[in-house]
């Protein structure tokens, strides 16, 4: 007999009901608590399997993220070709803009002047 109750409990008990029927709570309330155990593992292991399986399903695959890298690696690609096609614009616009400040400049204009005689 595996005792379920504490010590005084089950005194209490035997001086109410007698033995026999102190020792037959004693092994009801064991058994119900040995219930109560095995249920609560069943329903843990239950939950944990299905806190698993909601992780698996989340979980990016390998296949997900190659994809993901190789769409990374395109953009990165047309990113660089735009860099470089506006560092080209940005060239070409300071040559205008130097262009344009020596062409206003009022001693490049009578240097012009003389040299096309206008």
């Amino acid at each position: 007999m595996a005792v379920a109750l504490k010590y005084e409990i089950f005194n209490s008990l035997v001086k109410e009901f007698g033995d026999s029927k102190a020792k037959l709570l004693n092994d009801f309330v064991g058994e119900v608590t040995n219930e109560i155990e095995e249920r609560s593992k069943k329903s843990n292991i239950e939950l944990k399997y299905e806190v698993r399986d909601d992780l698996l399903k989340e979980l990016a695959t390998k296949q997900e993220l190659l994809q993901v890298r190789t769409e990374m690696e395109l953009l990165r690609t047309e990113l660089k070709s735009d860099n470089a096609k506006l560092n080209q614009k940005f060239n070409f616009m300071i040559i205008l803009l130097i262009i344009a400040l020596t062409l206003m400049n009022p001693i490049v204009a009578k240097i012009i002047q003389n040299l096309f005689k206008i």
